[in-house]
Formats: C-alpha cells, structure tokens, sequence
C-alpha cells in the first residue's frame, strides 16, 4: 500500500532537480540575449571542437579575457552579478542552459532542452604530449659562508689589510734634504721611511680576493634536476546516447588513447563537455647523460585512467546545487 508521506517523498526528490524552462529563466536569458551578441557566439562554437567549446566561452567569453579586451563577452558574469545581482547558482544555472541550448534564438518561446534523460560521464586521462622540466635546487655555500670568496688570509698582505711601500718622498731614508742642506723628517712617512696603503688586492679587508674553488664565486652549491612531466586532465560531458567504453585495464591505466575514443565520441550528435581541466600531473626524474633511461610515462601517454558513467538525472538528484562537484558548477569554474 502506498503511503501519502512516499508520495510526498517522491515529489521532493523531482523538485531537486532544478528545472530549467522556467518563465523565470526565459525572462533573464532574453535580457542577457538583448544585452550580449549570442549570434556572434553561435557562429564562432561551430569553429571549436567537442572538447573546446565550453572552455573557450565560459572561461574566456563569459568570465572575461585580459588579453582579448574587444571580445563581446568579457562582462556576461560581472552583468548578472552586478546588474541583475543574480546569486552565483542561479549564473551557473543560466550558463549550463545556454550551453546546452546553442540553437536557441527567441529565449521567450523557442522549445528548450532539459538533458535530464542524459547519460553523464567523468573521464580523466593523461595528456599526449611529455614535457622536459628543469628544477634547480641550491643552498648556500657552506665553505665561504655565502661570501663567495675563499675563507684564507689575503696573499698579498697576510691578512693585515695594508701594505708597506717604501716611501717615494724620501725613497725609503726617513729624511730629506731641504733647500739649505740640511736633513730633516720626511713629512710624508713620519720618519719611518715606510708608506702603508690599503691592500688593492683585498681592499682592506685581510681576506682572499679569489672565488671559493667551492662554489666558484656564485655563493651557492646549486645542482639541477631534469624531469620528464605528464599532465593528468579530467573532462565531463554529457549525452543523449551510451558512449563507448574505453578498453581493457592494463594495471592502473586503460589501453585504449584518448584521442581515438575522442573521435568515437564526437560522431555522436548531442554530446555536450560541461567542462575540461587540468588537475594534477606525474614526474619522472631522470639523467639527461643516461642514454639507456627510458621514463615509464611513455606508456601512460594518452591513455585513459578513469571512465565513469551515470544517468544525469541521478546526479543532479544526489549532488545539491552548492556543492562544489555539482555539473552546473563545472560550467562556469
């Protein structure tokens, strides 16, 4: 027997799934349409690829460009936050209907897509390209102190920090002979028929003037070490169909590239990536001398490492709309 309080139950749980073809929704995307060139947006999406079309205007179009100032976009975000002071999950709400509404010309009465029948995915792979990285890595010069100059008595003056020359005014006797005659003090020695001058080679200071055979001036032991890197990506889309399933599983990665499923998958009319990102990357330390080093990360190169698979429906039914996994927030990150 069925209960009411199931009835109500299930009514709760349809009401989560927010509902896009609302008056509301049309009313705000007729405005932002009024305000925004969408024609222009809608003939540039036919020139990007499947995965690059949500990338390219959400985070460029719509969030802003700093490098591309004249692009019509540049304030959509600050205009529903700031004009129509729109809270931020009502723009990710409005931003996951335009992208999956493309065709939509009259926001008032054209028919919209709610993809709730969908099938959602998230899929993390390895890029197809290893980067070379270097990574210098110093510490202070333990042997000079970070002087960069040897630790020892200067050669020259013994560390004393001057230098006696024999006096040039009376060539070293102490004394001179004046217009009369007569000896008398050297002024210019006191006497002493000595001279004692700054040591040029230290300058004063009584220690080497040569760079630490260490360090070799530079102040810090510095060593170098050469990486081969390979990003991991994540992308999340939706589609009207099943996809392919990639391969089989070869210990933590999938045999089957990306870039082939990729294809698969952009045959099939209706597919729409919600979001592609970069979220984390494998390094592998190697020795540039080393002719025989062969990096392990050539064999997960382009390689799927996680397929996941779901009726859209349900994640929207489970995932609340502030939370940050939820498929309207990837949209607009």
């Amino acid at each position: 027997m069925i209960k009411f309080v199931d009835i109500l139950k299930e009514q709760e749980e349809i009401i989560e799934v927010p509902k896009l073809d609302t008056p509301t929704n049309r009313k705000l995307m007729n405005i932002i349409s009024k305000k925004f060139d969408f024609d222009y947006f809608r003939e540039q999406a036919d020139k990007w690829n499947l995965g690059h079309k949500s990338h390219i205007f959400f985070n460029r179009y719509m969030k802003g460009d700093n490098k591309n100032r004249d692009l019509p976009y540049n304030n959509m975000e600050q205009f529903m936050d700031g004009t129509l002071a729109l809270p931020k999950s009502k723009i990710r709400e409005l931003a996951f209907l335009l992208i999956t509404n493309l065709k939509v010309e009259n926001w008032l009465t054209d028919p919209i897509l709610e993809p709730y029948d969908y099938y959602y995915y998230t899929v993390d792979y390895y890029d197809d390209y290893i980067s070379d990285e270097e990574e210098e890595d110093c510490e202070t010069c333990d042997e000079c102190g970070g002087s960069g100059y040897e630790d020892e008595d200067c050669g020259y003056c013994d560390g004393e920090g001057e230098v006696n020359y024999e006096c040039g005014m009376c060539d070293g006797s102490g004394s001179i002979t004046d217009d009369e005659g007569e000896e008398e003090e050297c002024d210019e020695c006191g006497g002493s028929g000595n001279e004692e001058t700054e040591c040029d080679e230290c300058h004063g200071g009584g220690r080497s003037n040569e760079d630490c055979h260490w360090c070799g001036g530079e102040t810090e032991i510095c060593e170098t070490h050469y990486y081969k890197q390979l990003d991991k990506l994540k992308i999340k889309l939706i589609s009207p169909v099943k996809l392919p399933t990639p391969g089989e599983e070869v210990g933590d990665y999938y045999t089957e590239d990306y870039t082939d499923w990729m294809e698969k998958v952009s045959e099939i009319d209706g597919v729409i990536v919600l979001g592609e990102y970069h979220w984390d990357q494998e390094q592998d330390e190697y020795d540039p001398d080393d002719d025989n080093y062969k990096s392990e990360l050539y064999e997960k190169e382009n390689k799927i490492t996680w397929f996941y698979e779901e009726p859209f429906r349900k994640v929207l039914e489970s995932t609340p709309i502030h939370n940050s996994s939820h498929p309207f927030k990837f949209v607009v990150r």
